[in-house]
């Protein structure tokens, strides 16, 4: 019978096969323990374990959006801009670079909002010299410390003499600081406006005036006892005589408002913004003052004489020094053109009367002579009192500026300026190369007017003086030439030639006008009589013609 032993004592073979299957089992079992379960080979299968791809946790993204608990805190960044007290600052809040919106933000332990998608949010700065900024979103918290600007530039605007009052401005980084206590020497005087702006009184001594606001503060200092005054000439001109001047007033720099000014004890004006502007008396000195809460400042003005003898020479070398640049800078002939080309443009055709125009001729024919005798004064004057321009009176010598006769016809031809030029250098053969007998070098002179003297309407007028000019004219009224003033001698001549006229009478005539009028000849007896004398021997060829 199976399983039972034998008579001898030794285990039957069923036995020990059972033994053996007992163990078999037991080792699969403990193998089975160590081995995965099939639904998980198949869900790793499914996932594409064998191409080396992995299912990618949510938990382990850290998206950047504040939800994640596992953020690595080193990819978190606080940032702010703006540091100015009392201005608006700029808290920014980021995550791996990304902004994080919904992020609420903490000032010294105070909420002041949330970030929006920008991940930003503009807070109030408060007058500290420092501040926490803190930002927190699910599950995190990160803070930041932030320094603020508090030094308060003080800046002395003007001071009021009469109210006694100073004006000062205080900023922070150049913005306005309104609300700030004002002190001066401890003692609080004011507070700044909107525009951190204040008036405080003006201390009798020196004193520090301070402004302070929470923990930005700033200082500035006045010396009541300074008080400056500064005369200078109005824009380019200098100090003269009779002339505008323009004092400044300030106390220690500042700009004084409502300062008295005073010539010689007498008041003159006013300050206004630290200034006035005024007119020096006629002498060669004089004394201006000032006085600001009983601190007096003056100043003392001497040699304005000879600051106005420095203006004249100034005024006249550039005068002289125009002539003789356009006298080198143009020959005979062109300025004679130039003289012809302005003074067309400026005829007025007769509408001028010829007795105005003859006095302004006559006015502006001293002109050269005046200034030839000017410019020899003051060189004069400079070489008395050593000023090293003895060479002024040679040049003026050499000038040898004449008188000029200008015409007297209804035309403003002859009362351009440049028609003084051309005889301001017939006296010296370097500037134009005429001859010293007033013979132009051009006998033709085809740009060159005659006298805009006027006609001599009918010969049997009451007995007029004689004069060449006056000769000249008849000529020129028996030719009937329009436009005289546009003619030369010469071309008056070869016509007079060519309608019969004797050619010596006629160049006889011709020479004496042109010694008169360009040669500033005088019109002596024996002149007049030698142009007379041509113009009855033109008149008796005529009659004897008719």
């Amino acid at each position: 019978m199976t399983g039972e032993s034998s008579s001898d004592g030794r285990v039957g073979p069923d036995l020990t096969r059972a033994a053996v299957v007992a163990c078999c089992i037991l080792g699969l079992v403990l193998v089975a323990g160590f081995l995965p379960a099939v639904d998980q080979v198949d869900d790793a299968d499914t996932a594409g374990i064998g191409t080396d791809e992995r299912a990618e946790d949510p938990a382990d993204d850290g998206a950047g959006d504040g939800s994640g608990e596992d953020d690595d805190p080193a990819s978190r960044e606080i940032s702010v801009a703006g540091t100015t007290p009392g201005q608006e600052m700029r808290v920014t809040v980021r995550s791996d670079g990304d902004p994080v919106s919904d992020a609420a933000i903490t000032v010294d332990g105070d909420q002041v909002g949330s970030t929006g998608d920008t991940g930003a949010l503009e807070v109030f700065a408060p007058y500290e010299s420092s501040v926490n900024v803190s930002a927190s979103a699910s599950g995190w918290t990160e803070s930041e410390r932030v320094a603020l600007s508090t030094d308060v530039d003080v800046t002395r605007r003007g001071v009021d003499a009469e109210a006694g009052t100073l004006t000062i401005a205080a900023t922070i980084d150049d913005e306005s600081l309104p609300g700030a206590s004002v002190t001066v020497d401890g003692e609080q005087v004011a507070k700044t406006g909107d525009n951190g702006v204040a008036k405080v009184p003006l201390p009798a001594d020196d004193a520090t005036v301070d402004v302070r606001r929470g923990a930005a503060e700033g200082a500035a200092s006045i010396d009541t006892d300074d008080v400056g005054l500064a005369v200078e000439g109005a824009w380019f001109v200098p100090k003269l005589p009779l002339g505008p001047a323009t004092a400044r007033v300030d106390m220690d720099g500042v700009p004084v408002r409502n300062a008295p000014v005073t010539v010689d004890g007498e008041r003159v004006g006013t300050t206004d913004d630290g200034k006035t502007r005024f007119r020096l008396p006629a002498a060669d000195s004089a004394t201006i003052g000032t006085e600001v809460r009983g601190e007096s400042a003056s100043s003392e003005l001497d040699g304005l004489v000879f600051g106005l003898a420095w203006s004249v020479l100034g005024a006249l070398s550039l005068l002289i020094g125009i002539v003789i640049m356009y006298l080198r800078a143009f020959d005979l002939q062109t300025r004679r053109q130039h003289r012809l080309r302005i003074g067309s443009k400026l005829s007025l055709d007769g509408l001028w009367p010829s007795g105005v125009l003859s006095g302004v001729g006559a006015a502006v024919t001293g002109i050269p002579a005046a200034i030839g005798r000017a410019a020899g004064a003051v060189a004069s004057l400079f070489g008395r009192l050593g000023g090293g321009v003895g060479w002024l009176s040679q040049f003026t010598g050499a000038l040898r500026l004449p008188r000029v006769a200008l015409p007297s016809l209804p035309s403003l031809a002859g009362l351009s300026a440049l028609s003084l030029l051309p005889s301001l250098g017939r006296g010296s053969r370097s500037i134009d190369g005429d001859d010293d007998d007033g013979e132009p070098a051009d006998r033709d002179e085809t740009a060159r007017t005659i006298s805009d003297e006027p006609a001599i309407e009918a010969e049997d007028d009451a007995a007029p003086t004689p004069t060449v000019r006056r000769a000249w004219h008849r000529l020129v009224d028996r030719l009937g030439v329009a436009r005289r003033e546009t003619r030369t001698p010469g071309q008056i001549a070869r016509r007079a030639i060519d309608a019969g006229y004797p050619d010596d009478a006629v160049d006889r005539l011709t020479g004496a006008f042109r010694d008169v009028e360009y040669g500033g000849r005088s019109e002596s007896d024996d002149r007049v009589q030698a142009a007379y004398d041509a113009l009855d021997r033109i008149r008796s060829e005529e009659d004897d013609e008719s």
